[in-house]
């Protein structure tokens, strides 16, 4: 949510500016921050533990494939599309990117996709990659 991101910007240093997206143009840098099945935040929602099923993360899946096949058209030559999930999930993450590689030539990844387990760094777990169009 936007307040999160504001807290986290703001403990960085940094900021962050949410744009409207005009039809006619390329962006820099787009983010792509998915809805998923919220596998990274079970240590503090430990509930979803029970409810998330095969079929949520294939649904979740197929939805953040889409979504960052559509925002993919907004990056300009040579800027960055940056997925992130709040899912520990391979086949919400790793998966996801993979897919969208086979079928976006004109994109690379630039080094492999971070993820972040809340055993290591006492936080919800994230994952996040980072795409160059060419």
């Amino acid at each position: 949510d936007w307040e999160g991101w504001r807290a986290l910007t703001q403990r960085l240093g940094s900021r962050i500016q949410i744009l409207r997206a005009a039809p006619e143009r390329d962006y820099d840098g787009v983010l792509v921050d998915a809805p998923c099945s919220g596998s990274g935040t079970w240590r503090r929602a430990p509930h979803l533990k029970w409810t998330t099923t095969e079929v949520t993360i294939a649904r979740a899946a197929e939805q953040q494939l889409a979504l960052l096949t559509a925002c993919a058209n907004r990056v300009r030559a040579g800027g960055r599309l940056i997925y992130a999930t709040c899912s520990l999930s391979p086949r919400e993450n790793e998966d996801v990117v993979a897919a969208f590689l086979t079928r976006q030539p004109e994109f690379e990844a630039v080094g492999p996709g971070k993820l972040i387990l809340p055993s290591v760094h006492d936080t919800d777990g994230f994952f996040v990659a980072s795409l160059r169009k060419l």
